[in-house]
């Protein structure tokens, strides 16, 4: 028999000795993920549940799990840079042993038939923070003035946080609330190329403590996204959250558009994001009204007359508008079967043609 070299033995023997090492019954990762995954990850700015998920897990639709791991994030897209995100268990490793209390054995009751349903005025939304913190697009320089100091020099003002603020022919009064806000970019007709305004990101809201002679001092009531210094403020309004009647028949309406722009100006996509549209309260959209968002599908050889090409579409997504102004409108993303990108056809929902 021919004998082996010292070198295949070496690589023979440690072969042998892993596979004898390794458990029976081990798992490895689950699916497809970065070898990097962390088991703690520290939000940065600009990070969403949908970019950790497509970064560690190459999977962005894998978002949900991650929220549902991270039970004291409330709305899965409002996290702040500083917010830690657990993904233990989600990476192949076994869960953090949970103690389990013994509870004592009740016989189960079978409970009342519940009480007829009554239909209420009630908001789609699960606060209005997420009305106040909605984005759109304007055409118009809305600043009366911008942060000029954080306290203690922080980077980044969080809630609670005071602040200098300095004013441009403006004279704020104490009590007085204003929106953080920033400029994220121009926006420009995906079909037509006409320019539509500057998308608007709102970062919170601060409200007035104590003026001065030299300065004017403000604290942070509410946070949406990171605020530094030199961030712009512009006049608060009130913004009315819609109330929906289930127990009555949305009006019909023809309403049929693009979309021009999402989320940061951002490529694509995916559930619980803002998206903007080229409709408007000119076109008859109100606030609350629900959208479909469709795209084309491969067209028949032969195609009937009859058939126009909204027939020649495949439903991909619905979201609800949470604020409409006169050409554009902003909707919250609800669901969709893929990603999302700018230029998608959309249409209002029209309730005949989702009976």
């Amino acid at each position: 028999m021919k004998k082996m070299s010292p070198l295949k033995l070496f690589f023979f023997f440690s072969l042998t000795y892993t596979l004898w090492m390794t458990p029976a019954g081990a798992e490895g990762p689950q699916g497809n993920i970065n070898e990097k995954v962390p088991e703690e990850y520290t939000v940065k700015k600009g990070d969403t549940l949908w970019d950790i998920s497509k970064h560690f897990f190459l999977d962005p639709f894998k978002w949900p799990a991650i929220w549902k791991r991270n039970e004291y994030i409330l709305n899965p897209d409002l996290i702040y840079p500083g917010n830690k995100i657990s993904l233990y268990d989600l990476i192949g490793r076994p869960a953090k042993p949970e103690k389990v209390e013994k509870m004592p054995v009740v016989k189960a009751e079978v409970p009342p038939p519940p009480p007829p349903k009554e239909y209420k005025l009630v908001s789609f939304g699960e606060n209005s923070d997420l009305f106040e913190s909605a984005g759109f697009i304007g055409n118009q320089d809305y600043a009366v003035g911008h942060i000029s100091q954080s306290f203690f020099e922080k980077s980044y003002l969080t809630k609670g946080d005071k602040a200098l603020l300095e004013f441009d022919n403006y004279e704020p009064k104490v009590g007085e609330k204003f929106v953080v806000y920033t400029t994220l970019g121009k926006v420009k007709h995906p079909k037509t190329g006409k320019a539509l305004g500057n998308l608007i990101k709102n970062l919170g809201q601060v409200k007035i403590v104590e003026i001065d002679k030299d300065a004017r001092t403000a604290v942070v009531t509410k946070l949406f996204d990171a605020i530094t210094v030199g961030d712009k403020i512009r006049k608060y309004e009130e913004i009315p959250i819609p109330l929906i009647d289930h127990s009555k028949t949305p009006p019909t309406k023809d309403i049929k558009g693009y979309t021009v722009a999402i989320k940061d100006l951002k490529q694509f996509i995916g559930t619980n994001a803002e998206i903007y549209i080229d409709c408007g309260k000119k076109d008859g959209v109100k606030a609350g009204d629900l959208f479909e968002i469709f795209r084309e599908i491969p067209k028949p050889e032969k195609r009937s007359e009859e058939q126009s090409s909204w027939d020649l579409q495949e439903k991909i997504g619905e979201f609800r508008i949470l604020v409409a102004r006169h050409e554009t409108s902003t909707g919250w993303l609800v669901n969709s079967t893929m990603e999302i990108g700018v230029g998608e056809s959309v249409r209002y929902a029209n309730p005949s043609a989702n009976q």
